[in-house]
């Protein structure tokens, strides 16, 4: 019996262990699906960190895995709806933490429908023990009259927002907000605070990384797009 078939009373198999850790790494399933990863390689950074003695059978286990994702429909829808988004930017952002109680609610609700009414950028999170507003940095000021500045627990300025729109369907499809995250995050970006809205996802950034984060994501709805139009993403015929 090989590493790589272990049996089941010895433990996970190495295929399963090797699995595993590749499905919590969706930058590492991009690649590997784009086929540009160097198996032998990546089996020497895996082995001594999932504490497998064979390289071999780990690199078995992501030739196996990689052939697995190139049917893997769920992958295919991602680059669908990729190739179908867009993006926006906006500067001059803030955000402001205030305590969560009914006194803030109450006072945000005056606030808020006014802004409504003219249109102005404005978004609500309610956390367990705070409210946190995101508005333009023109409306610190007002904002923070508003509700009160002894129910301010932190406000922070020069943000910027990167918002991708993609349609309908992306709440039908898996992965579209951990496969964003971990671009951003693998190219070190810092996302202050996330969020989404029906077919928005919107990251909030500092604003000395927009331009950084904006060309990252763009480039991966590129990849999407080319994957598309080469057939990539077309699912495999029965």
């Amino acid at each position: 019996m090989t590493d790589l078939d272990n049996d089941r009373n010895k433990g996970p198999s190495t295929a399963r262990r090797v699995r595993d850790h590749l499905e919590r790494q969706p930058m590492l399933r991009h690649y590997l699906q784009m086929g540009v990863i160097n198996h032998a390689a990546l089996a020497r950074r895996l082995a001594p960190l999932l504490g497998i003695s064979s390289e071999e059978a780990v690199e078995v286990a992501t030739r196996r895995f990689e052939q697995q994702l190139a049917g893997d429909v769920g992958s295919l829808e991602l680059s669908r709806l990729l190739s179908k988004s867009r993006l926006e930017m906006r500067t001059k952002v803030v955000i402001i933490t205030a305590t969560n109680d009914w006194l803030v609610m109450a006072r945000l609700e005056k606030v808020m429908k006014g802004m409504f009414s003219r249109r102005a950028f404005l978004q609500v999170i309610q956390g367990t023990d705070s409210i946190t507003i995101i508005t333009d940095q023109d409306n610190l000021e007002d904002m923070v009259a508003a509700v009160g500045s002894e129910t301010i627990i932190n406000t922070r300025t020069d943000l910027a927002e990167i918002l991708v729109k993609s349609p309908p369907n992306i709440a039908e499809t898996p992965g579209v907000v951990a496969h964003l995250t971990s671009i951003l995050s693998h190219n070190g970006i810092n996302v202050i605070e996330m969020t989404s809205c029906h077919t928005d996802i919107i990251f909030i950034v500092d604003l000395t990384q927009i331009v950084e984060g904006y060309s990252e994501l763009q480039k991966a709805i590129e990849a999407a797009t080319r994957d598309v139009e080469a057939g990539r993403a077309t699912p495999p015929s029965p």
